[in-house]
């Protein structure tokens, strides 16, 4: 029998696209069962465990047994994602002592643009490092890929632009050999490669500033959405950037919300990435994903046309002084 007050609900993990030691928040409502925990040991967390498809997620560095959700409201739990197989669907679970949390499917469920494919959590192969940047136009290079989901084969690769044929994979590597490529490469000149953006994240002693974002010697990492990570710090700031691959030639708009200050960029022809307009300036504290309800706040873009398949530069810039951190930019196809 469930009691409501005492049956936690899952919202969505986010991202709800992750991969191997990818870290990710697990977005819950403990309800009233916090209430009913007591006397938890020093290598016990509020809860029993979360899992993806019934791999754990490792809270161990972000949980600790003293660990407070309040009850009633969203919040968020933060974990790295182990081993699990490459699959367009997994499904999410979080265990409490009471029992089992319901997933509620209205928000955890995501689903592509013609609405054919849905999942709560997907998983994608990830490349951490590759044997050579460098190659000639005469190909015949064997370079081999290190990373991890690669084990189930079926792998097509490309090194700019031009086909790497595999010849041979295991779940944490592949190598191929590049074919011959009629010019040298395009230097110093961003192009679309993997899924996901590149996030840069500045951190500063003091209240960051918009040129602070532009100083080399800072962390990168990459993100699989266009979200940064939730009530991450304080006196820092992130760019985000990549490439909008448009589902379908139609009108966009675009959405932007952060605390404290940010500004989206996007470049409308697809074969001049560093020609942005700037889409979104917003310089005040807004709710998280709270697009709505601040009319004086730019936070929605006017309509936009694009084509399918084009790939359009887009940038994000956030700065955070003090209080919940958050950036996220959100898209509506008409």
């Amino acid at each position: 029998m469930y009691i409501r007050a005492y049956t936690p609900t899952v919202h969505y993990l986010s991202p709800p696209v992750v991969y191997h030691e990818a870290l990710a928040e697990l977005w819950f409502d403990p309800k009233s069962t916090m209430n009913l925990i007591t006397g938890l040991s020093t290598d016990e967390m509020p809860f029993i465990n979360a899992r993806i498809q019934g791999a754990l997620i490792d809270f161990e560095d972000h949980v600790e047994s003293t660990t407070h959700f309040s009850g009633w409201r969203k919040t968020r739990v933060r974990g790295q994602v182990g081993e699990l197989p490459i699959a367009s669907n997994h499904s999410l679970s979080m265990q409490w002592e009471t029992g089992k949390a319901v997933v509620l499917d209205h928000y955890a469920l995501h689903c592509n643009v013609a609405n054919t494919s849905c999942y709560e959590a997907r998983t994608v192969p990830v490349i951490f490092n590759v044997s050579s940047n460098t190659g000639y136009t005469s190909g015949g290079q064997n370079l081999t890929v290190y990373g991890h989901g690669f084990g189930q084969g079926n792998i097509t690769a490309t090194v700019d632009g031009v086909n790497c044929t595999v010849t041979q994979h295991q779940e944490r590597s592949f190598s191929c050999e590049v074919a011959p490529r009629s010019a040298v490469s395009v230097d110093n000149v961003a192009q679309p490669g993997s899924h996901g953006l590149r996030r840069k994240d500045v951190r500063k002693s003091g209240w960051p500033a918009w040129s602070h974002l532009d100083e080399a010697g800072h962390s990168e990492h990459l993100s699989m959405h266009f979200e940064a990570p939730y009530s991450n710090g304080d006196k820092l700031g992130n760019v985000m950037s990549g490439f909008f691959v448009a589902p379908k030639t139609a009108r966009y708009r675009f959405y932007m919300s952060c605390n404290d200050k940010c500004i989206l960029k996007l470049a409308f022809d697809s074969t001049l990435p560093d020609q942005k307009t700037e889409l979104l300036s917003n310089h005040h504290a807004t709710g998280y994903r709270a697009y709505f309800g601040s009319h004086h706040y730019n936070l929605i873009s006017q309509w936009v046309n694009l084509t399918e398949g084009e790939a359009y530069a887009i940038e994000g810039r956030h700065l955070e002084y003090n209080g919940a951190d958050h950036f996220t930019v959100s898209v509506e196809i008409e």
